[in-house]
């Protein structure tokens, strides 16, 4: 089974599948009309290696042109390297003294001197191991804005500080029905 079937079975274990006709009030607790969401969850990634490329910008509202713009090329590059892929492509967005988006792709083995170097601006990273509130959802990118206040309004609620980073995970955006799209959000906290 790829990665990606894991990942989107594991994912949808707590979530109602969308059909069609499916409406508001077929809606489970913790959701909304936009999306569906599991419960959220405090977790810890574990240290990754990432294939990435990262981009300042100005404000959260470019993550959105970044994502569509250097996704899909990062992606090529990654295929093209022969990089084995460890799951889905992620958007790393730090606000430190600049604020910047990281366009990441995991990947299965560590970068070894012998191994192919990344074109342009690519490069390769290990992250550290990343506390966060986690909550997947079903649902349209439009919706995202939506899930990432309830996400931060409950990082306020549990009295955790922000770390200043978040990540976005494509677990599925396949087909053209936005609704059907899953997106894993995530709220460092120290």
């Amino acid at each position: 089974m790829s990665w990606r079937c894991r990942l989107l079975a594991g994912c949808l274990a707590g979530l109602l599948p969308m059909a069609s006709g499916f409406s508001q009030d077929d809606a489970p607790a913790g959701s909304d009309g936009d999306g569906i969401r599991s419960s959220i969850s405090e977790k810890t990634v574990p240290a990754q290696y990432y294939l990435y490329s990262r981009h300042v910008i100005e404000s959260v509202a470019e993550v959105n042109r970044i994502e569509w713009l250097h996704g899909p090329k990062l992606s090529k590059h990654a295929a093209a390297l022969g990089v084995q892929q460890s799951g889905p492509i992620e958007y790393h967005v730090v606000e430190a003294d600049s604020m910047y988006v990281d366009v990441a792709i995991p990947v299965a083995v560590a970068p070894t001197a012998d191994s192919d170097a990344p074109a342009g601006d690519e490069q390769y990273k290990l992250t550290e191991p990343f506390r966060c509130l986690s909550l997947v959802f079903t649902g349209s990118p439009i919706a995202a804005s939506e899930q990432w206040s309830v996400l931060r309004s409950e990082l306020e609620s549990r009295g955790y500080v922000w770390s200043g980073e978040n990540r976005e995970l494509v677990v599925n955006r396949e087909g053209f029905d936005a609704q059907q799209y899953v997106t894993e959000l995530q709220v460092g906290i120290e």
